[in-house]
């Protein structure tokens, strides 16, 4: 185990994420429903930045102060967006992250006593023969990953199953050799589980603790970080959003994908999201968690299914209590049925709200239930 401190279990998850993996629509759109923040290095703006769908998104996040680039200050964004590396950005890309530059740059600096923290933990990581065995383990993984997806997206790819066994036979047998030669290279020319690399890992990982509660990392990183930190379990971010991606069929999606931006900034605005999202956390956080595991999702699915038959069989034993607050001059017209209500009352808005408010305040879990139901309706 190296030398940094671990993450307390009570602290709040939901207050910022920190995305070091390789950025999609999927999660960047999954992790503004769930977290007030999302930080990321200043690569993740070369990483967008020749794709106009998530550079459009990123940029509608940066506006709405949902996305944030860790940076020393705003100033030195500034200066390295003048690097030739921005280049392929182009001109209009760079002058609105140079413009905006005061408000997309977060500051995170160490403190100079922490330097010794880092270089005592890479030592210890140094001497940890399972995590250095760990770190190897994920290098091969990602150059496997790249050398593989490389053949999916090619024609090849697309017709693999149709193609001669011999031939598939040669294709693997190629890229399995491409893949040691890689590795070997990647060994004897500065490998990660050197110690200059270790020191370098452990900085990152404390800047990323320093500012944010959750960690979305790369799948083939995943035993790293959970080596790294007891209880990283409890905040390796994939968990909620597979959280949220178990909510979507009672808000009718298909994906995370699915919510425009102009959803997520909708719904960040209802005055249910906080609370349901922290209710959506306490579920995540008290159902067993595992990448590999469906349980996870349908343990999710029947805790909200759960709730809702709460909210709706509390309701009806107070029926009676709350109507005779609600008749007290208010005229019942229009009756009909709720659904998710349950007995009859007025569709009347002020009614409905009244209903809704009345449950709302009587237990917090159906915060949840009810916030499904409000985006189900958009």
């Amino acid at each position: 185990m190296g030398f940094l401190p671990t993450l307390k279990a009570a602290l709040a998850t939901r207050q910022g994420v920190f995305l070091s993996s390789t950025p999609t629509a999927e999660v960047l759109k999954g992790c503004s429903l769930f977290w007030k923040r999302i930080y990321v290095f200043e690569r993740f703006i070369t990483e967008v930045g020749d794709d106009e769908e998530l550079f459009g998104l990123s940029t509608v996040l940066f506006d709405n102060d949902i996305l944030k680039v860790v940076e020393n200050d705003a100033s030195e964004l500034r200066a390295n967006l003048q690097d030739k590396i921005y280049y392929s950005l182009g001109k209009e890309k760079r002058d609105y992250l140079y413009s905006h530059a005061d408000r997309i740059a977060v500051t995170c600096n160490l403190a100079k006593a922490t330097e010794s923290v880092i270089e005592q933990s890479a030592r210890l990581d140094e001497q940890n023969d399972s995590l250095i065995k760990t770190i190897k383990t994920s290098v091969l993984e990602g150059i496997r990953k790249e050398w593989y997806g490389s053949l999916a997206e090619s024609r090849i790819g697309d017709d693999w199953d149709k193609l001669p066994r011999k031939f598939r036979s040669e294709v693997e047998d190629n890229i399995k050799s491409h893949i040691e030669l890689q590795f070997h290279h990647i060994s004897n020319h500065s490998p990660p589980w050197e110690f200059s690399h270790l020191k370098y890992r452990n900085e990152v990982l404390l800047r990323q603790l320093s500012i944010s509660s959750a960690l979305h990392v790369e799948p083939n990183d995943f035993s790293y970080y959970a080596m790294k930190l007891n209880n990283f379990n409890l905040h390796d971010a994939e968990r909620y959003l597979q959280g949220w991606r178990g909510l979507l069929p009672f808000v009718k999606r298909q994906a995370l994908d699915a919510f425009t931006v102009e959803d997520i900034i909708s719904i960040r605005k209802s005055r249910r999201w906080e609370k349901a999202m922290n209710r959506l956390e306490e579920l995540c956080q008290k159902i067993s968690w595992s990448h590999r595991s469906m349980k996870f999702t349908k343990d999710l699915q029947d805790s909200v299914i759960s709730e809702y038959q709460e909210a709706l069989g509390q309701e009806k034993a107070s029926a009676g209590e709350l109507g005779k607050q609600l008749t007290k001059g208010v005229g019942l017209t229009a009756i009909s049925v709720i659904p998710i209500v349950g007995p009859l009352i007025s569709t009347a808005s002020g009614i409905v709200d009244a209903i809704l408010s009345f449950i709302l305040k009587e237990n917090k879990q159906r915060n949840l239930a009810f916030f499904l139901n409000e985006i189900k309706r958009r």
